[in-house]
């Protein structure tokens, strides 16, 4: 055994040359670290460069994901590259869901680009493609967008729904998302999407997005002087959007652990039924903190600036201010209560850019109903502080299995159903954090 922190290798012959400073571990080789636990028949490190390779390995990537490999090279990036693949959430043997490569490439921040890359549920094969990019870890695109597959509403009836990424080449992907229910109404977005360099930044992502009637019914409340009055009906569409979304900036000093967000759009907006057609351009920045620990609780905070055009001398501000105490994601009974406070300033030609709530309150809660945790129901909760009125309200009936979790939610306040899928490394199906500043 070799212990060199955060470093720990275990194997049946252990070699070390001094010279080069490497390490050459054969026969049950273990190497166990931060970044997961790693088995070989093979296992070879070098201690200055913090690069290793294994032969015929398999183990766990970043506590998260098990996979399986013939070689595995680790850069000093902290970029791995495996050779005849298999990548899994599930930790039994035979899973119901993995992405088998022979070529594969994992990003520090999980993100992967695979060659000959094959889908298998319930150890059959469904698709092969040639080529595919993706997060294996949960964004925040892919907490606030679950792939809905079947539902029912007042607005499309029973539809299908579906969202996939096409790479057209080594850095553009075409993301494809669509709906269409019996009421006969196309649904839906097609998205071109680019990494960029920008410099002294970490960089970001370029879209160009064509949408045809987006959700707007969860976004907005129009008051009348004698009550409140949801509608039901609204969508927005961009005929087009530009879009640029920065990668989160880690600050140190005393704000060590809190992050900035920032991002650019502009474009055509139509809004329906209201008929309104305009322009609009926005900038926004967010400013996150670490969670701090209260016992088995977690305390978090942010700060966000969103400042928007519409020409015509039509300008709009809001001010926003988020606080989240929640309890530890992997509870058995998890809940979160949040205080989102906005102030808006100035005024939009849009209902679905209109900040009404000044002050909220949201409440999540999801707690196990059988034993062994297999079903699960969670509740979530929109108040509005202000006039002591509900905002929304839903309910998620949710079948966990060992990496993917089913979900049936219901919408109390639009009368409709939906029926989900996920991974469970992508999160819960009913635990989407709010957004501090709106679409």
């Amino acid at each position: 055994m070799v212990i060199y922190p955060p470093f720990t290798l275990i194997a049946d012959t252990i070699s070390y040359d001094a010279l080069a400073n490497q390490v050459t571990a054969q026969g049950q080789a273990e190497v166990h670290s931060p970044k997961g636990d790693f088995y070989a028949d093979v296992i070879k490190y070098d201690l200055t460069k913090q690069t290793g390779y294994l032969e015929r390995a398999h183990g766990t990537a970043a506590k998260v994901f098990y996979f399986h490999a013939d070689a595995l090279t680790v850069d000093q990036q902290g970029t791995q590259h495996l050779q005849n693949s298999g990548v899994t959430a599930c930790a039994k043997p035979h899973p119901d869901f993995e992405i088998r490569a022979r070529d594969m490439v994992i990003s520090p921040d999980h993100r992967y680009v695979a060659r000959r890359m094959s889908l298998y549920f319930g150890g059959r094969r469904l698709i092969t493609i040639p080529r595919l990019r993706g997060q294996l870890g949960p964004t925040e695109e892919e907490q606030n967008h679950i792939p809905l597959l079947v539902g029912l509403s007042d607005f499309d009836g029973v539809y299908l729904g579906t969202r996939y990424a096409y790479p057209l080449t080594r850095d553009t992907d075409l993301v494809l998302l669509g709906r269409i229910g019996t009421s006969r109404q196309v649904r839906g977005e097609l998205a071109l999407m680019r990494p960029i360099a920008i410099p002294h930044f970490n960089g970001g992502v370029l879209s160009l997005r064509l949408t045809t009637k987006d959700d707007g019914q969860n976004r907005t409340l129009v008051r009348d002087p004698n009550e409140d009055l949801r509608l039901k009906q609204l969508t927005v569409s961009r005929v087009p959007v530009l879009e640029l979304n920065m990668h989160p900036i880690k600050l140190g000093g005393k704000w060590n652990g809190s992050q900035v967000k920032m991002g650019f759009g502009a474009g055509r907006y139509l809004e329906d039924p209201t008929g309104v057609t305009h322009n609009r351009a926005r900038v926004w920045a967010t400013l996150d903190s670490p969670s701090a620990r209260l016992g088995d609780l977690r305390l978090s905070g942010g700060l966000g600036l969103e400042g928007a055009t519409y020409g015509k001398g039509q300008n709009r501000t809001v001010v926003g201010g988020l606080l989240t105490l929640e309890s530890r994601p992997n509870a058995k009974e998890y809940f979160s209560i949040s205080l989102l406070h906005r102030n808006e300033h100035g005024t939009t030609p849009f209902l679905f850019d209109r900040t009404l709530a000044t002050n909220e309150l949201r409440t999540t809660v999801e707690v196990p109903i059988s034993r062994g945790d297999r079903w699960r129901l969670g509740w979530g909760h929109h108040f509005d502080l202000d006039t002591q009125q509900t905002l929304d309200y839903s309910f998620t009936l949710v079948y966990k299995q060992d990496c993917l979790s089913y979900g049936l939610t219901y919408d109390a306040v639009d009368h409709s159903f939906g029926l989900g899928l996920a991974l469970n490394a992508l999160g819960g199906l009913s635990r989407n954090k709010p957004r501090l500043i709106g679409q």
